[in-house]
């Protein structure tokens, strides 16, 4: 079986070809910042999909759950935030992990207006296994990057995640705002909202 970062690497090779070997009057798609991460994330989703899959898992619930482990009891809008995703997308997942029977939802006594998703005992019991799945997957993909080079890229990665979203923050007009703060809240706009009321089948 081929480790996720030969995979990744097969695929920046496949990618190479279809642009043509670098010729032509851009640069090669492999050597795009952009095209490496979008395609090795797409990788990191299939490899991790497939080791959960013995365990009745879905990949796509995979985040959302690995959240709930570092901050159980917080609200569908704060997931949201924290993953950076759309509350319906989240909401389906929280469905799907309800099916599961990982997770329940809970109204705050102090505050009735918020609900809470709390881990249900399953979830804890699987809670060490999973974690162990996902550290032996991250594994693979460094096995051939030494320590001091993790690091760096690591760093690297936090400082494009910082510069793009601060692109994103002053890039959109006032009206893409809003749009976009519909679909992915920031913790400002999480702070200055309260949650609403919502009716969960």
């Amino acid at each position: 079986m081929s480790s996720p970062l030969k995979v990744v690497t097969g695929s920046v090779a496949r990618a190479s070809v279809a642009a043509g070997g670098g010729a032509g009057t851009g640069p090669a798609l492999e050597d795009s910042l952009g095209f490496l991460i979008c395609d090795t994330a797409r990788y990191v989703r299939r490899v991790l999909s497939s080791r959960l899959a013995p365990y009745g898992i879905p990949g796509s619930c995979w985040f959302v759950l690995r959240a709930l482990w570092q901050r159980d009891g917080c609200t569908q809008r704060e997931l949201s935030a924290m993953l950076g995703l759309a509350e319906p997308a989240v909401m389906m997942t929280l469905r799907t992990l309800e099916r599961l029977g990982l997770v329940t939802r809970a109204r705050d006594e102090s505050d009735k207006r918020r609900i809470a998703i709390l881990l249900t005992q399953r979830a804890r019991d699987i809670e060490e296994e999973l974690l162990g799945v996902a550290a032996e997957v991250n594994q693979a993909m460094l096995a051939t990057i030494s320590p001091d080079a993790r690091a760096s890229m690591m760093s690297s990665l936090r400082s494009v995640h910082t510069e793009l979203e601060r692109a994103c923050d002053s890039t959109l007009q006032p009206f893409d705002k809003e749009i976009a703060g519909e679909r992915m809240p920031s913790a400002a706009r999480l702070a200055a909202q309260p949650e609403k009321k919502r009716v969960f089948r």
